[in-house]
């Protein structure tokens, strides 16, 4: 193989990460199917995945795979911490890829913590959301438009708290008035 190509995963490894899609995100998505059964269509690409035993923490697979965010909302609900991601030129929630054998919830954590320095108090989230989205295209990293499977968690925060934004992935950070954000 080139020098350029990304070695390739044994059977053994892309079992255990089919095995830990199994043992850890299924459930999590059938609770959520459970609870929220309109979603069932959006979802289907990521039932569909892990039921192909496709290795979604894999940022390399195309077909998709699992990301995490942190909705870091003020104690009252009135304001919510949004980033300004570099690579999208959109302002989101913090939150990046799953690693193998994490949970959404982990990552969610430590994506926050990762981007802006912020920490979640108490460190207890919620599951808000599960998404499905869209990812263009980024030619200068060799990467296809690819769906994200987004698992999205409540958590509170301090406005008052200062934190450090990583400025190699993100442009900028803040504060937002949820009335803002809504129009």
């Amino acid at each position: 193989a080139a020098a350029s190509e990304p070695p390739r995963q044994t059977l053994r490894t892309r079992w255990i990460h089919h095995l830990d899609a199994l043992t850890h995100i299924a459930p999590l998505v059938e609770d959520w199917l459970d609870n929220n059964p309109t979603q069932a269509t959006a979802l289907a690409r990521l039932t569909g995945a892990i039921a192909r035993g496709e290795n979604i923490y894999d940022r390399r697979h195309m077909g998709g795979h699992l990301t995490a965010s942190a909705i870091l909302a003020s104690p009252d609900r009135t304001q919510v911490f949004l980033v300004h991601i570099r690579a999208l030129d959109r302002w989101l929630a913090p939150g990046g890829h799953v690693d193998p054998g994490e949970m959404p919830q982990e990552a969610a954590h430590r994506e926050l913590l990762e981007e802006t320095g912020l920490i979640a108090h108490p460190a207890v989230s919620t599951l808000t959301d599960i998404d499905v989205h869209t990812i263009p295209a980024r030619p200068s990293r060799n990467e296809g438009e690819h769906p994200h499977f987004d698992f999205r968690y409540l958590m509170t925060g301090n406005p008052e708290q200062s934190g450090d934004i990583d400025r190699q992935e993100i442009i900028s950070g803040c504060w937002k008035p949820v009335e803002a954000i809504k129009q």
